[in-house]
């Protein structure tokens, strides 16, 4: 009885083995759809949350812990006709290896175009507690940091944005924060 049990097992452990096949892309392993899986599967994904919520993308766990006006960070002021926004993101490396990183993977939108985007500003570059231009965040490494926007004055509605971009340029799913000031 004990071997009609096991074998049953393996058997069952084979199958769903088989449903996905490993890709490597880059430096990047993950998990793909096979043929067999639905289609509509493959196609990259759309993830939204909102202040505190933490999204997991392929390569690491991000959040957006707080993001409100500022009249200025260490004496940088907004351009006349902009106002600033202090995002602290939060992020961990879930990825089995050190990522780079880089301030303007976070995108800050408003408004309804798809010209109404911006990043980071590289004005505060070296500030303490300031995300950097760049940077490497280690296997397992925790981090968080401020981002400052400047955004047109009189906007309230925001979302700060992560893309999956892979070592071939090819893209992936793409994770949304909501936020309203």
């Amino acid at each position: 009885m004990k071997r009609i049990v096991t074998l049953l097992l393996v058997f069952i452990l084979g199958i769903c083995a088989s449903g996905c096949q490993k890709k490597t892309v880059g430096d990047l392993e993950t998990k793909e759809p096979t043929s067999e899986q639905n289609e509509t599967d493959k196609k990259e994904k759309n993830y939204e949350g909102r202040i505190g919520d933490t999204l997991e993308t392929v390569f690491f766990d991000f959040s957006v812990d707080s993001a409100k006006f500022v009249d200025s960070y260490e004496g940088y002021r907004a351009s006349e006709g902009n106002q600033l926004i202090d995002a602290v993101v939060s992020i961990k490396n879930t990825f089995p290896d050190k990522l780079p990183m880089f301030n303007s993977d976070f995108q800050i939108q408003w408004g309804p175009g798809d010209q109404d985007f911006g990043y980071g500003t590289d004005e505060l570059e070296g500030v303490s507690g300031v995300m950097p231009d760049s940077y490497e965040l280690g296997r397992a490494e925790k981090c968080q940091y401020h981002i400052i926007y400047e955004v047109p004055a009189g906007t309230t509605d925001f979302s700060i944005s992560y893309l999956e971009i892979f070592a071939d340029d090819s893209t992936g799913d793409a994770f949304f924060i909501y936020f309203e000031l």
